[in-house]
């Protein structure tokens, strides 16, 4: 998925959801839903991915897995966002944060979380702002060390933010080193991008997450830019 080999991400999940039910691993059938309805959305079938999110919010509440709650606002965020709805996005952001506190989330998780903040902050104050916060995010997923398509998405985005300010030969080498990180596999967009108040500048929809929030699979993030330490600058 991280690298864009979208069909062949959609089998493994369903095969690894399909597992999880056979062998009664409900606790992680949350986060396998969620990701499927984010490749539902990188297609174009929106009113699937929405159900899909529903089922797996459903699925982590009725397993208690918060982990995977953060995780689904984190995605409903960002679909917020590209619907230009900003309020909604800043609010799933938040609740995201919430749940994030009472777990150990692993720094990919923590590098999505700072930065989804980054982009809500340059929808709702310009780039200027947003290209802070997504520094931020970068240093915290450089300190955590995240795998390299996780940096590859933090410096696409801060590209289109540079972009936006003006800054082209900047932003081209952002871009040039983000598709080196990714192992010259460049970012594939959604197929039908939906409609927008103000998008944010950034590439599609692509939490840069490449496993679960929970901390069974990796060591606590530092937490470079702690939840609901920041808001509108």
């Amino acid at each position: 998925m991280a690298r864009g080999f979208y069909d062949e991400a959609k089998s493994e999940y369903e095969e690894a959801l399909r597992l999880a039910f056979e062998v009664g691993a409900y606790a992680e059938t949350p986060f396998l839903m969620a990701r499927l309805a984010e490749l539902a959305y990188r297609a174009g079938e929106r009113s699937q991915a929405l159900a899909a999110l529903d089922e797996a919010n459903a699925a982590a509440e009725r397993y208690s897995v918060t982990d995977s709650g953060a995780f689904v606002r984190l995605l409903r965020a960002q679909l917020a966002l590209d619907d230009g709805e900003v309020a909604v996005a800043r609010e799933q952001w938040e609740q995201a944060c919430e749940m994030t506190t009472r777990g150990t989330p692993p720094p990919q998780f923590m590098a999505a979380l700072n930065w989804v903040e980054a982009l809500v902050t340059a929808a709702e104050s310009g780039p200027e702002p947003g290209l802070h916060k997504m520094v931020d995010a970068l240093a915290g997923a450089v300190a955590g060390r995240c795998a390299d398509v996780v940096t590859a998405s933090l410096v696409e985005s801060a590209a289109g933010l540079l972009s936006e300010l003006g800054d082209h030969p900047r932003a081209a080498r952002l871009l040039a080193a983000g598709t080196s990180w990714r192992g010259g596999h460049p970012v594939r967009p959604r197929s039908a991008p939906g409609p927008s108040a103000r998008r944010p500048p950034r590439v599609p929809l692509s939490v840069p997450s490449v496993m679960s929030p929970s901390g069974r699979r990796g060591r606590a993030s530092p937490r470079p830019t702690p939840c609901g330490s920041s808001r509108r600058r």
